[in-house]
């Protein structure tokens, strides 16, 4: 599922002459993910690309709710998560595992999906630079 519906979905794009298709995948060993999904998406990954639509993956590590609209996470780890991605020096220290906002994630989805200049793949830290400035002192 996890690699066959992306697929399907950038198929579907395709035929109906979409534009641009972004899918959001995972970096090489994101925490709390298995081996399995991380295959399924790079599978994934080899055949969006292979299609005729403009493609671009964001390659993400953990993403976070906002506010009252938690993610996927546990409040507990999405408060963690926030945390960590709100204070840069720390943020930093995570690499490619670092967490991003559900928000910061859609700023960059629709810059890949609208500028036709926008990188095939997104890796963290140009993902990152969509993140909107916050106070550091914020949770």
């Amino acid at each position: 599922m996890n690699g066959d519906s992306p697929l399907i979905a950038a198929l579907e794009a395709e035929r109906t002459d979409v534009p641009a298709f972004v899918f959001l995948s995972v970096m090489d060993t994101p925490p709390f993910t298995s081996e399995t999904f991380c295959i399924a998406r790079r599978r994934a990954e080899r055949s969006i690309a292979d299609l005729d639509i403009r493609t671009s993956v964001l390659r993400l590590g953990p993403v976070y709710g906002e506010g009252t609209n938690q993610g996927h996470f546990p409040r507990t780890i999405d408060t963690v998560l926030r945390a960590i991605d709100r204070r840069e020096w720390l943020a930093r220290r995570f690499g490619d595992g670092r967490p991003l906002g559900v928000t910061t994630v859609a700023q960059a989805a629709l810059h890949a999906a609208f500028d036709l200049t926008a990188s095939e793949t997104m890796e963290i830290d140009e993902i990152s630079a969509y993140s909107v400035p916050r106070s550091s002192t914020e949770i």
